[in-house]
């Protein structure tokens, strides 16, 4: 899909799978994918092959765009993307965002419009889909709910994972960030104490965050993403942490209270420092988006897919 075809735009807990469901999921998470499908017409010279587009084609009913936080990996969606190509026989694509996957020097360089362009791409290479549903991971689904506004076609349904509207220390930070800038390059991701700097690397995410990039980030989630929730009135199934270090728990609140939409969820996870693919109940999150997939593949936009 082009720039042309594109508008411009200014809980309950869920139920555990059973044993044998699980055990793929762990399967899954450990298992170093291979499962990788090149996608036409694009160049994968200097990508680490970990953070790269990541595609499991099925069935031309059920299209599902995905896409990684900011500074992340595609590495982190791949057992999502697995288990709805197996349970639903979706085609599935997770997104590379530019400037990912290379290096934080080519990050510093990217805004907000190379960020759609890439999730133009993707939506042009789901084009043969017939409904379309969108996930995004962290800040993956700021970018997913500007897409939502911006798609001319009929989205069927949106997953938040740890979307953030607040982040720690974001005042302070909006304030500083312009006197930092010329003198220091980026920060260091300091919650990768919880995973180890060998699985960040492994997964191909970033250690540090470009400044520049984060002055960018800070910005869309002020004056982009909390103008925009109001406006999405696609069904909504959100999933968050009690305990984010990363970003404020209440941008959950915040997203939910504001949501148009007559059809959303929000489902707490209480064992995740941020993202709900980190979280020991990865089983139920996977449960969860299923069965959201599902029952909108059979009402509104998704209706007689499944």
């Amino acid at each position: 899909m082009t720039d042309s075809q594109v508008k411009p735009v200014p809980v309950n807990p869920a139920p555990r799978l059973d044993k044998l469901s699980q055990q793929y999921v762990s399967s899954q998470i450990q298992s170093e994918s291979g499962k990788l499908e090149a996608v036409p017409g694009q160049s994968r010279c200097g990508i680490n092959p970990q953070a790269d587009d990541y595609r499991r084609s099925g069935g031309a009913a059920l299209g599902i765009l995905m896409t990684h936080g900011l500074a992340g990996s595609t590495y982190d969606l791949r057992p999502l993307t697995d288990w709805l190509n197996d349970k639903l026989n979706a085609t599935v694509l997770i997104k590379r965002l530019a400037g990912h996957g290379t290096t934080p020097k080519q990050l510093a360089g990217m805004t907000l419009r190379d960020w759609r362009q890439s999730l133009n791409e993707g939506l042009a290479e789901l084009h043969q889909c017939d409904h379309l549903f969108l996930i995004g991971n962290s800040f993956g689904g700021n970018l997913m709910i500007d897409l939502a506004l911006r798609c001319q076609r009929p989205v069927a349904g949106l997953v938040l994972l740890s979307t953030p509207i607040f982040t720690n220390g974001e005042w302070w930070q909006r304030a500083i960030l312009p006197l930092v800038i010329p003198w220091r390059f980026s920060i260091r991701k300091h919650w990768i104490k919880y995973e180890g700097e060998a699985d960040y690397l492994k997964r191909g995410s970033y250690l540090e965050v470009p400044l520049a990039t984060y002055r960018e980030f800070l910005w869309i989630l002020r004056f982009i993403s909390r103008e925009q929730v109001p406006e999405i009135h696609q069904p909504t199934l959100m999933i968050y942490s009690k305990h984010d270090v990363v970003i404020k728990p209440h941008s959950a609140e915040y997203i939910y209270r504001r949501l148009p939409s007559r059809d959303k969820q929000l489902f707490w996870l209480d064992d995740s420092y941020h993202s709900p693919l980190s979280s020991k109940r990865t089983a139920d999150v996977f449960r969860e988006v299923t069965e959201f997939i599902k029952r909108h593949c059979s009402t509104g936009h998704g209706a007689g897919v499944l």
